[in-house]
Formats: structure tokens, C-alpha cells, sequence
């Protein structure tokens, strides 16, 4: 099974790449962000202050990256592929979703690291930079995935 990724709800890491992911691609959850003060006396610790502003917790941006081959029969097709994705992706700030999770996706930004040719293979690294919130096909934010 080749797992993959759909940025834009319209290109599709395999579909339209033929790109087999390395590993089946994910998106962790952000850790909370955290403010602690010592305050002189207090016995039992520092105190969180991250949540005083906002009144809940509030998390990083979310990066990472996933790693992919493209075993085109040529070279020439290989660059080709890596050219394609490159254009498409690189820099851009669009959706992401996983084909194990299709009801849900992220927003963000993407770029593609320069392709490292290996035999026979081109392998090609999708860098992610994005929200730290997951939302449902109808644009609303899934208030499941992390803690509140």
C-alpha cells in the first residue's frame, strides 16, 4: 500500500506523482506552549501562565517533514517529477490531508528540499510549517484532536 498526501483537495502525492512515501505520513500533535514563574514563598512550584491571556492553552506551529521516492524509469522522468512537485508545492500555503485521515486536514506552508538522487531513485522532502489545529471537510476546527 502507498500512503499518501492531497495538498489543495487536488494533487495527490501518488495520483498525480507517483510518489511512494518512505514512511506513512503523519502529523503529531503540538505541545502545549508553556510560560512558568517561580514565585518567591510559593511551596508547591512554579505556576503556568500560558493560558492567563487566552484563557486556555495555546500551541507552536506545527513542523516537520516527510520523505518520498520516485522510481520513474528514466532520469530524466525522475527530475521531471521532482521539477512538477517542486513548481506546484514549493512556497505555497495550502491544505494537507493524510489518506488515513481524509475527513480532516491542516493549513500551512510547504516547501521541497532539493531532490537526492539514489540508484535507480530520486528521493524527494516535503517540509511542513503548519497551523497547530486540525479541521473537518467543512472548514471547522476538530476540537478533539488535542487537549484543551
Amino acid at each position: 500500500m502507498y500512503y499518501s498526501l492531497t495538498f489543495g483537495g487536488s494533487k495527490n502525492t501518488w495520483t498525480n506523482w507517483k510518489l511512494i512515501a518512505k514512511a506513512p505520513p503523519m502529523v503529531t500533535q503540538p505541545e502545549p506552549k508553556k510560560n512558568m514563574v517561580e514565585i518567591p514563598g510559593r511551596t508547591s512550584g512554579p505556576i503556568d501562565l500560558s493560558s492567563a491571556v487566552f484563557g486556555h492553552l495555546t500551541y507552536p506551529r506545527i513542523t516537520g517533514s516527510w520523505e518520498f521516492v520516485c522510481k520513474e524509469t528514466s532520469l530524466t522522468t525522475r527530475f521531471d517529477t521532482y521539477e512538477a512537485v517542486r513548481k506546484w508545492l514549493h512556497g505555497r500555503t495550502t491544505t494537507v490531508a493524510t489518506e488515513d485521515d481524509p475527513d480532516h486536514y491542516f493549513k500551512g506552508l510547504f516547501t521541497v528540499g532539493e531532490p537526492k538522487s539514489k540508484e535507480n531513485a530520486v528521493e524527494i522532502t516535503i517540509k511542513y510549517d503548519l497551523e497547530p489545529v486540525r479541521y473537518n471537510k467543512d472548514g471547522t476546527e476538530d476540537t478533539n484532536w488535542r487537549n484543551r
